[in-house]
């Protein structure tokens, strides 16, 4: 429609001239049938499908005719109005690598890009294919440019934006990471602390400087799995070269942390001797790694038992654990672990360490009942008040949960459920007043008949496995219980909490009493509020998750725990890298997973900036720095995904090194497993940290101090 069209109809046979003439149906309007030409033509003024009969004449007077259909088409649609949608350029510096990429909506694809008015700072260029901004700035100022973006459409369409790029020097660090121009408030003490600046809590290093904490779990050889070993093996030759090269990278990248670091070859990255191996010779802070929990629960000196082995199948059974904190040896393992390790630190580490931020107390996968509370999407762990009522008096053997069945116990007692036991006595103070209290027929706070109850029919408290009425369930939350017996294990879950975080932080303060004591890993943001209460109560900084999309329940948990955070993240693009595992929340929703690298880079700077400015009650800003999920993909323990900095072949996800012109047969993925022209993940990455760096050197109370002098001096 709208578009010129002609056909001529030819006929065969009789005797020339012929007379040609629409007798059936219609034409479209707009076109016209020249009757001596058989010529078909015109501009069609209307879509849709046309039949219609042409009948030709000879000058014979014989006939023929044939039908006919026709389809004219609407018009395209004209190309949407062409748009620069970038609205600010993220600030640059001296001597810094810069990428500052420009996007474009609208309009017909095949873009080209100039500068059409005012100049890039020296060192910078714009590039006509992507639109990406990028070099080194070698000056500082502040420069004003027009970009233009011109698309393929005919004719073609122009948009034109003006930005303002501010360049500076890039802040001076000390040793240890910290800025130079932002000393803490109360100067150094020799060791990493907490302070409150103005209305935010931050760390600062040894050397008393302000710092932000970026940090990468498992910087390890073997957890890529045994295809990234292989990779790094063949490309550095040593562990000790690789450990080098991985700090030195991630320096560039703007973290300043070795995260918590579990098994052997995590070791080799750290700044001091661990095996009587020499230390990394490009040195990172660190928190000390050290998994409470899981080492006691294995350990055959100390065979802490495990609350879920004890659990009746018949009621409630998961294969997960929590350790018997009430036990005389959890107390005594946790001493014995907290000041002596794994053995992996050879010497052991002095207390006046200053490469070492703190000790980082567990993973909550071995805390199984602290993680998602009755309010997390995607359901709760189980209620632990519930868990230490039900499960049995005596255990034989265990530990099982994630591990195997190790020991044949010597001590049977299940001191947890002892403790659930006295704490009732000491409350009720007989049998009956609980038993009317609770609405239950209970005939002695020990054992009558045997645990579980379910098969024996015991009587006393002890024998409970969760089968009685009044217990409710406490496998995910806890549901119908009666209000009194809610209370009393809501309670008791507190009991549990500050039991575990006050022998973990006392251990770790004896053997290091003047690092900081960091962890778990993680508890969720929305776990039971009696856990985040007692974390708050006993550690230094608390580890939090949450789902990018809930990031203001951050706030809710600092109002709990009354503590700074750092929190757990991650995020992927599953479709731009070799992982093949289901990605978290769905592909591709801008959540955990972006259908691009780029996309992921954008994600994480908007995530660190949302982290940046999240405030809670009073308006205090509780973020001291995040622990990034992970340096390597995973593709060990059947989890195939992209959280990882480098891939499983060592290569960073920067838009240079994860990508090869090698296409796979039959794909569009390169032979590293992404696309031809993966997206930057990096330079985002590197940016926003950089940002987070810059904002806090300007909202030190130092530097307010500081310009807030220089003002009042000019206006003199």
């Amino acid at each position: 429609m709208g578009t010129a069209y002609q056909v001529t109809f030819s006929a065969q046979g009789g005797v020339a001239p012929y007379g040609w003439q629409i007798t059936s149906g219609a034409v479209p309007a707009g076109l016209a049938l020249d009757s001596s030409t058989g010529n078909l033509s015109g501009t069609p003024t209307s879509s849709g499908n046309f039949s219609f009969v042409v009948s030709v004449q000879d000058s014979g007077g014989q006939t023929a005719q044939q039908s006919f259909s026709l389809s004219i088409a609407a018009p395209p649609p004209p190309p949407s109005p062409l748009a620069i949608t970038t609205t600010w350029l993220p600030r640059a510096y001296v001597p810094e690598p810069y990428a500052g990429p420009l996007d474009v909506s609208g309009g017909t694809p095949g873009y080209t890009w100039a500068i059409s008015a005012g100049q890039l700072p020296p060192g910078l260029c714009l590039s006509a294919a992507t639109g990406e901004i990028s070099g080194t700035p070698g000056a500082q100022g502040s420069f004003s440019f027009t970009v233009t973006v011109t698309d393929s459409s005919s004719p073609a369409q122009s948009a034109s934006s003006t930005y303002s790029l501010a360049v500076t020097n890039w802040p001076s660090l000390d040793q240890y990471g910290g800025a130079t121009n932002a000393p803490a408030p109360g100067g150094a003490t020799g060791y990493f602390h907490i302070v409150k600046d103005g209305s935010r809590w931050v760390l600062a290093d040894t050397l008393g400087n302000l710092f932000w904490m970026f940090s990468s779990y498992v910087v390890d050889m073997g957890d890529g799995g045994a295809e990234y070993s292989a990779a790094v093996t063949s490309k550095y030759g040593s562990t000790e070269a690789w450990a080098a090269q991985a700090t030195a990278r991630l320096l560039s990248w703007g973290f300043n942390t070795i995260g918590p670091q579990p098994g052997v070859g995590s070791h080799n990255v750290l700044p001091v001797s661990t095996y009587n191996a020499a230390p990394n010779p490009h040195p990172m802070p660190f928190l000390r790694y050290i998994d409470l929990s899981s080492w006691c629960v294995r350990n055959s000196s100390y065979q802490v038992k495990n609350l879920y082995n004890g659990m009746n199948p018949a009621v409630f059974s998961v294969s997960r654990t929590f350790p018997d904190v009430f036990d005389p040896n959890w107390v005594a393992c946790a001493n014995y672990y907290a000041a002596q390790g794994d053995g992996s630190f050879t010497p052991n580490l002095p207390q006046n360490e200053p490469w070492m931020i703190g000790t980082w107390i567990g993973d909550a996968d071995y805390l199984y009942g602290f993680g998602r509370g009755p309010q997390t999407p995607g359901g709760a762990h189980p209620h632990l008040g519930w868990i230490a009522a039900t499960t049995s008096p005596t255990q034989a053997s265990g530990p099982n949960g994630d591990f195997s069945s190790l020991f044949s116990y010597a001590d049977t007692a299940v001191y947890t459920k002892l403790a659930w036991q006295s704490y009732l006595e000491n409350k009720y103070g007989t049998i009956q007043a609980l038993d009317a209290a609770w609405g239950a027929n209970y005939t002695t706070f020990g054992s009558a008949g045997g645990w579980p109850k379910k098969t024996t029919g015991g009587t006393g408290l002890l024998d409970e496995d969760g089968s009685s009425v009044w217990m409710g369930t406490g496998s995910a939350g806890l549901v119908g219980a009666s209000a009194n017996v809610a209370a009393d294990l809501n309670a008791f879950l507190a009991e549990i909490a500050q039991q575990y975080f006050s022998v973990a932080a006392h251990a770790c303060k004896a053997a290091y009493p003047n690092h900081l004591v960091f962890g778990p890993g993680s508890l969720n943001v929305q776990t039971y509020p009696q856990v985040l209460r007692a974390a708050g109560q006993y550690l230094d900084v608390v580890e939090v998750w949450v789902e990018p999309q809930y990031v203001g329940t951050l706030a809710d948990a600092y109002n709990s725990a009354g503590k700074p955070l750092v929190v757990w993240t991650t995020q992927t693009s599953q479709e731009d890298s070799r992982a093949r595992g289901q990605a978290w929340g769905g592909a591709c929703t801008g959540n955990y997973d972006f259908c691009t690298q780029q996309k992921r880079g954008q994600g994480y700077a908007a995530l660190v900036a949302n982290y940046w400015s999240l405030q809670a009650a009073g308006g205090v800003h509780p973020l001291v720095g995040l622990d990034w999920w992970s340096w390597a993909d995973q593709v060990t323990n059947g989890e195939n995904m992209n959280f990882g900095l480098v891939s499983v072949h060592d290569q960073a996800y920067d838009g240079h090194e994860a990508t090869s012109s090698g296409i796979r047969s039959g794909t569009d993925r390169t032979a590293e497993g992404q696309r031809a022209r993966a997206g930057n993940f990096l330079s985002a990455v590197s940016r926003a940290n950089r940002m987070i760096l810059g904002r806090l050197i300007r909202s030190s109370q130092s530097a307010i101090t500081r310009d807030s002098k220089k003002e009042r001096k000019n206006e003199r």
